[in-house]
C-alpha cells in the first residue's frame, strides 16, 4: 500500500474479517486515523502494536516495554562487539515481558467486554 493512498482499504481487508492487527511502521502510524475510521465503519476492533495507538481508539495492544528492550539491545551488542560472537551465533529473541495496553472506550463503542483477568493484568487501561 503506498504510504499516501489508502483508499483501496476496503478491497485489502477480507469481508469477513473479525478483527484488524496493525504492526509497528511508519505507513500505520501515518495513516492510523484512516483506518480507525475505516475500522469503525465496519465495527472491528484493532489491536495494535505500538501504545500511541491505543490512545488515539484501538482496543489493545502488546507492546515491549522500552527499558527492558534496551537493556536486551545492549546486552546483545555486547556479545557481538565485546564478545566477539557473530550474528549468526545469536538467538532470536523477542519481548519477555510483554505489556498489555486496553482502550474501554473503545470496547465499550463495539460492544465488547473485557474479561476481569485481562483487566487485572493490564499495564494501563484508557478509561
Amino acid at each position: 500500500v503506498e504510504e499516501s493512498d489508502l483508499t483501496n482499504l476496503v478491497n485489502l481487508i477480507p469481508a469477513d474479517t473479525d478483527v484488524i492487527f496493525l504492526p509497528i511502521g511508519p505507513v500505520v502510524e501515518k495513516n492510523f486515523a484512516a483506518i480507525k475510521t475505516f475500522a469503525d465503519s465496519k465495527q472491528l476492533p484493532i489491536i495494535a502494536s505500538h501504545g500511541p495507538n491505543v490512545v488515539e481508539g484501538a482496543v489493545a495492544a502488546l507492546v515491549a516495554n522500552h527499558k527492558d528492550l534496551g537493556i536486551a539491545c545492549g546486552q546483545l551488542a555486547k556479545q557481538i562487539l565485546v564478545d566477539k560472537k557473530a550474528i549468526s551465533q545469536l538467538p532470536v529473541e523477542y519481548p519477555k515481558a510483554p505489556e498489555l495496553l486496553l482502550n474501554k472506550q473503545a470496547t465499550a463503542a463495539l460492544k465488547l467486554e473485557l474479561p476481569a483477568a485481562m483487566l487485572a493484568s493490564a499495564v494501563k487501561i484508557i478509561e
